[in-house]
């Protein structure tokens, strides 16, 4: 993400990457991950797949609420990446993940925040993972930056 997103404008784009974290890890972090950041940075937030299966959905919610109340009353401007489906999963762990991203959405728009969907573009495309079908490879990673950028340029052409 910071070669092909964050490196962009490296003034107002913050990468938090807690591998193996959920959203309570990033939710720990912003505050120092924000300390003597810019005006309103940008904090891409592509998290949530590995709480899907170990956290109740209502919890979830919870806890991406609060993280992004806490960016927000940071100054900082949330850009929410809905979870990306991954292989090998149940449908009851898809059906879960899509339910969140539907909440996250909502929420978003309710406050103004850029949400990302890219499930589409990542569903059953096996070639944009790693071996461990969780991990974005190379070939992903440029597929969920370019998602990011046509969102925020979307974002950005609306306000103008």
């Amino acid at each position: 993400m910071d070669r092909f997103f964050c490196s962009k404008d490296q003034q107002n784009r913050i990468r938090i990457c807690l591998p193996g974290g959920g959203i309570a890890d990033v939710g720990n972090a912003v505050e120092r991950c924000m300390a003597g950041e810019g005006q309103n940075p940008v904090l891409c937030l592509s998290v949530g797949g590995n709480d899907v299966g170990k956290v109740g959905s209502v919890e979830l919610f919870r806890r991406f609420r609060e993280t992004l109340g806490l960016i927000r009353d940071r100054g900082g401007v949330p850009v929410v990446c809905g979870v990306l489906p991954r292989m090998r999963k149940s449908d009851e762990w898809l059906s879960r993940a899509m339910g969140l991203n539907r909440e996250l959405a909502l929420h978003c728009e309710r406050n103004g925040w850029i949400y990302v969907n890219t499930w589409d573009s990542f569903y059953n495309m096996d070639h944009l993972y790693a071996r461990d079908g969780v991990h974005l490879n190379f070939k992903g990673v440029k597929v969920l930056s370019d998602a990011l950028e046509r969102a925020l340029n979307h974002q950005q052409d609306f306000l103008v």
